[in-house]
């Protein structure tokens, strides 16, 4: 995704799907080299078992998940737990 294309105009692009809130933050998933996915929050779907406390922490760098989006630019994490 280009770096200048918000969230909102992807999933439209992308997927035909208008976003109701596009003024929520989104989730980031960060992978290596700097390469982020971006969720909007009204796409998610939160499981009852994810909302218990985790067992173990992540097992690389890259699993944790950013709750302090920028819908256009990655920014420094902010670890939140996921469920493995």
């Amino acid at each position: 995704m280009r770096s200048d294309v918000k969230v909102q105009q992807y999933f439209y692009i992308k997927h035909r799907i208008r976003l109701l809130y596009p003024q929520l933050k989104c989730i980031v998933e960060y992978h290596n080299k700097g390469h982020c996915k971006y969720y909007p929050l009204e796409l998610l779907a939160i499981e009852e078992s994810a909302e218990s406390e985790p067992t173990e922490k992540p097992a690389a760098e890259t699993d944790y998940l950013d709750c302090r989006c920028d819908t256009r630019r990655c920014t420094p994490p902010v670890r939140a737990w996921k469920k493995p």
